[in-house]
């Protein structure tokens, strides 16, 4: 996942589906939907569903 804005969504290998928010270069805020825990992780933990961007994304 290369540049996020706040409030793309993402799925988290570990912890599932949630919010994204970025905090430093290679870092980033991660909130899964329908909770208030914040945790830091890497991009490599990530992968895109929902980009705020106007674009549509799909998987391959």
């Amino acid at each position: 996942m290369s540049v996020a804005i706040t409030g793309d969504i993402a799925k988290h290998l570990v912890m599932g589906i949630g919010k994204v928010t970025p905090t430093s270069k290679d870092s980033f805020g991660f909130t899964p939907l329908g909770r208030k825990e914040y945790k830091s992780c890497k991009t490599e933990d990530l992968r895109p569903i929902y980009k705020k961007d106007g674009y549509e994304y799909s998987f391959l």
